[in-house]
C-alpha cells in the first residue's frame, strides 16, 4: 500500500511542478512582451500634418523617407475642419524643417502612402511638430470624372459654334 500512496504523490508532485513551470514561463514571456512594447513605444516620435484632403490615410498607412519605410500613420482626425494626421516615425531620424509630406499612389490600384520629401534647411522638425508643406491625396475619380465634364462642354460648346 505504502507504494501505491508514495507513487500517487510523486505524480501529483510532477503534476505541481510542470503547471507551476509553465505559470511561471507564462509571466516571464508576458513581462518580456511589455517591456518590448515599451521600448519599442520610446524609440518613435511623433510628427503632425493637416491636409484639406487625406483621402486613402488611415491608421497603419505607412511612411516612406527617400524611399525607405520609416515608419507608420498613427491616427487620423479632424482638427480645426483639416483632416489631420499624427504620424510615428523612428526616434533616430531628423527631419529638416523645410521637408514636405505627400499622400501618394504608387500605381492606380495601389493603396495610398505617406511620403516625406526632406528638404535642406539645418533647421530640424521637433518632435510633435507639424509638416509646414504638405500635399493633398490627389482623387483619381475627381479627375476622370472633371476630365469627361470638360470634354463635354468642350463638344457643346464646339457645336454652338457651328
Amino acid at each position: 500500500m505504502a507504494t501505491v500512496c508514495n507513487s500517487y504523490f510523486m505524480t501529483n508532485r510532477i503534476r505541481h511542478t510542470l503547471i507551476g513551470f509553465f505559470f511561471v514561463s507564462s509571466l516571464i514571456v508576458v513581462a518580456f512582451s511589455t517591456v518590448r512594447y515599451h521600448a519599442a513605444q520610446n524609440m518613435t516620435t511623433y510628427y503632425f500634418a493637416a491636409f484639406k484632403n487625406a483621402a486613402g490615410v488611415s491608421k497603419g498607412t505607412p511612411v516612406y523617407l527617400s524611399g525607405i519605410k520609416v515608419g507608420e500613420v498613427a491616427a487620423v482626425f479632424m482638427d480645426r475642419g483639416l483632416a489631420t494626421a499624427k504620424i510615428a516615425v523612428q526616434r533616430n531620424l531628423k527631419i529638416p524643417l523645410d521637408s514636405m509630406l505627400q499622400i501618394e499612389t504608387f500605381t492606380l490600384f495601389s493603396p495610398k502612402a505617406v511620403t516625406i520629401s526632406p528638404g535642406f534647411e539645418e533647421t530640424m522638425l521637433p518632435p510633435m511638430g507639424y509638416f509646414r508643406s504638405v500635399q493633398n491625396s490627389i482623387d483619381f475619380a475627381g479627375l476622370v470624372k472633371a476630365y469627361i465634364n470638360n470634354r463635354a462642354h468642350k463638344k457643346i460648346q464646339g457645336e454652338r459654334d457651328e
